[in-house]
Order: structure tokens, then sequence, then C-alpha cells
């Protein structure tokens, strides 16, 4: 059987049963149904094994299937072919084949390993003791900020009240300036987490001509009128790229380095016990 009339025979059929597949996904499908893509000889592909990512579109689902059993289909028919004209006798490979075997078998077996011997909790406290250590190893790639954003009509009434808010730099005011921008603002974020400065400019609409490292410090406050709207950001903190970051936006980093340590360690003494095994043994 020749392998490209195969396919071309074949394909019609899977994009039908692919499209009549998504047609109904929403219907409910007995567990012990499997739905056949494709054949070849006495190898079946069905839909069951093929992982669609979810966040794919009904059409993007289907073609995304319709490759992978393309895919398939070719690798059965290089598999066919490949058996056909190499000897199964050949030496070279089939050590090939066992190395391989071995290599899947101890990823298997570590993996494992990990599920029941590596404590994936790390605490704040030793967050905080790796970050006071090793901090400085870390560097901005890009600027941070703290900001408020505000956004108000031009013509309010109390908008000098407003300015004489935001340039204070008492807390006993932040409560009036809330209130302020309650009952008079059109929008306002005063959500005071660190976030990248393309954040900020994503969400105001502003370039980086606008808002950049030039013009950019703890205190600033931005205005800029569009139609009836005055648009005001007041910089709260700044960190630019290369400066050492805070903790927070680096502690989910830090927690994976620790984990990966922890491995580490484990791996190195089980592999010295190995070889101590090993050793006493050839006694």
């Amino acid at each position: 059987m020749r392998f490209e009339n195969f396919v071309c025979r074949k394909l019609p059929i899977v994009i039908l049963t692919i499209g009549s597949l998504f047609y109904g996904c929403n219907k409910k499908q007995d567990s012990k149904t499997r739905t056949e893509l494709a054949r070849f000889e006495n190898e079946v592909l069905t839909l069951e094994e093929i992982m669609v990512p979810k966040n794919l579109s009904q059409q993007d689902s289907i073609e995304f299937v319709k490759k992978q059993t393309n895919e398939w289909l070719i690798r059965q028919a290089y598999a066919k072919k490949a058996f056909e004209n190499i000897d199964d006798k050949n030496q070279i490979l089939e050590r090939k084949i066992e190395e391989y075997k071995k290599t899947l078998y101890i990823h298997e077996y570590k993996q494992r390993l990990v599920d029941q011997k590596i404590d994936t909790i790390v605490s704040l406290r030793q967050i905080e003791d790796y970050y006071n250590k090793y901090g400085e190893e870390f560097r901005l790639t890009n600027p941070l900020v703290k900001a408020w954003v505000i956004m108000v009509p031009v013509s309010m009434p109390k908008l000098n009240q407003l300015m004489q808010y935001l340039n204070s730099n008492q807390e006993s005011v932040i409560g009036d300036l809330k209130e302020l921008c309650f009952s008079s603002a059109r929008y306002y974020n005063f959500n005071d987490d660190w976030r990248p400065l393309h954040n900020l400019l994503n969400e105001t609409s502003l370039t980086a001509q606008t808002i950049n490292n030039d013009n950019i410090y703890k205190g600033k406050i931005f205005s800029v009128k569009r139609n009836e709207v005055e648009l005001l950001i007041k910089i709260n903190d700044y960190l630019k790229a290369g400066d050492k970051p805070p903790i927070e936006s680096v502690s989910k980093q830090i927690k994976e380095i620790i984990i990966q340590k922890r491995k580490e360690l484990f791996f190195n003494r089980l592999e010295n016990e190995l070889l101590q095994s090993v050793s006493e043994q050839n006694k």
C-alpha cells in the first residue's frame, strides 16, 4: 500500500470526523466511546489521545487535530518503512533503543521520587532569607512603578482641590482624595502594587514618549488632557531597569529556585548512595 494514496483517501474521512465531532462537542459522551480519527494497518488514532488546547476556537481546534492526525499518519508510515529497510538485528540501533528505554525509565522514576520525596512548600520566611542573601543577583529587565490613575472631566468643580490632594504627601488626605474620586471621577485606580511600566502605559493608552526613564520619578504627576477629560497619573514609586527588584516581584522565581536546589541536593545524595552501593557490591 502506497502511503501517499493512503493519506489522500483517509484525510476526507478524518476531516469529516473532526468536524462532526466538534459540532456535537456539547453533547454528553459515553466515557467508553472512542472516536477514531485515523487508522494505519493495525494501529488506530483516536481523538481522546490528542490533547487539544482549551483556549482554541472551534475552527482552530479542528485545524489542530487535523495537523496532529497528519503527523501521526506520517510517523506510522515512516516507522513501517524503517522496519522494512533496517535489519532488526542491527546492534548499534539495538543499543540506542536500550539506552533510550533506560532514559525513559530513569526519567519516570525520578519524577516519582520528586512527587514523593521533595518538599514543595516554601515559607515566606525562607523566601525572605534567600532574597536578603542573594537579592543582588536579581536585576530588573523592565521598569516597575507604583502609580495611581485618575480620569476626571476637565470641568470638574473641585479639580484644584483634587490636585492639592495628589500633590500632598500626607497620608491623612488619601481618604479625602479617594472620596472625591468616588463621587466625581470617571475612572480611578488606587492599586499601589508594583507593576511593569508597560502595564501602566496600556491602562492609560499612553506612549513611552509620554512616560519614560527621562521624565519619571517618585512623586511625579503626569497630566494629559483628552477632549473633555483630564488624565492624572501619580508615580508613588519607581524602579528602573537594572535596579534590584522588590521581593514581591521575584518571590515566585525564588520559590522555584529553592525547590530546584532541594531536588539537586536530594539527587546528589541519592547518586552518591548508589555509587557507594555499587562499589560495595563489586568488592
